[in-house]
This record gives structure tokens, sequence and C-alpha cells, in this order.
């Protein structure tokens, strides 16, 4: 499976005609992507069909914080890590 994240909005409307949806659904599913959704279920302006096929055909993964380091100031760093397919 690929991982949904890592196509371009044309690849994305690409593999969505072939599941039979219109392009315009690329740029809703880009925005929620962006706005750091975790799963396909919170792209509340999707079909509850699409989201099951989305989720039956791509990965959506999310970063996992790795280390959390907080200086004696209070400035705060993260490092991240992607989940394995």
């Amino acid at each position: 499976m690929t991982e949904i994240k890592s196509l371009s909005i044309e690849e994305l409307k690409a593999a969505l005609k072939e599941m039979g949806e219109k392009p315009f659904r690329a740029g809703q599913i880009f925005k929620w992507l962006h706005e750091g959704v975790e799963s396909f279920e919170e792209m509340s302006n999707l079909s509850k069909d699409l989201r099951a096929r989305l989720a039956e055909n791509f990965l959506l993964t999310v970063p996992e914080v790795a280390r959390k380091q907080v200086s004696r100031v209070g400035v705060c760093g993260t490092a991240t890590a992607w989940s394995p397919y």
C-alpha cells in the first residue's frame, strides 16, 4: 500500500480517478492531510464510502514523538519518528 502523504496532488487525482472519484476530491483530501488528521475517518466532508475505500487503498501514518527535551530556560525541542509501513 502507498502512504497517501507521499503522493503529489496530481498523483492523488489520478488515483482517485481510478477509484471513480472526481478530481476535486484530491484538493479536499490534501487540505485534510495538511491540517494533520490522523485517520481517514476525520475527513468529515468525504462520504463514509470514500473514507473506507481510502483506508483500503492507502496508508495514513503520523509521526510519533521519539524524544522531547526542555532546556533550563523552557525551550522545548522534539525529535519525531515515522512508523514503518
